[in-house]
């Protein structure tokens, strides 16, 4: 499986993370979490309800913002900014790669 930079991955447990780079630790991929199932959200993706991991009041959170509400993916990749809003998923918690040519957020 090849897995680029800014493709997405549906996790095991329902979670899409963008990936950030090319280079990952062995067995391991760094990225963020990008879109949680939500009953009340509004995108769709093969008939579940997902929002965006990172909102307040509608809108995109920055980076820094996110450091205080980030949601666990995994071990924390490095403490250094802005490394600290990422996340080292296993390759074994992946369940479906979805390249970066497919919007996550539409059927």
């Amino acid at each position: 499986m090849l897995i680029r930079d800014q493709d997405y991955v549906l996790l095991k447990d329902g979670r899409i993370l963008a990936v950030h780079g090319h280079c990952h630790p062995p067995g391991h991929l760094v990225g963020e979490l990008a879109f949680v199932p939500s009953t009340a959200g509004g995108y769709v993706l093969f008939g579940s309800r997902y929002r965006k991991a990172y909102v307040t009041d509608g809108r995109g959170m920055s980076e820094r913002e996110r450091e205080l509400v980030r949601f666990p993916t995994g071990t924390c990749f490095d403490h250094a900014h802005p490394f600290s809003a990422k996340s080292i998923v296993p390759l074994s918690q992946i369940d479906l790669h979805l390249s970066a040519a497919v919007d996550p957020r539409t059927d």
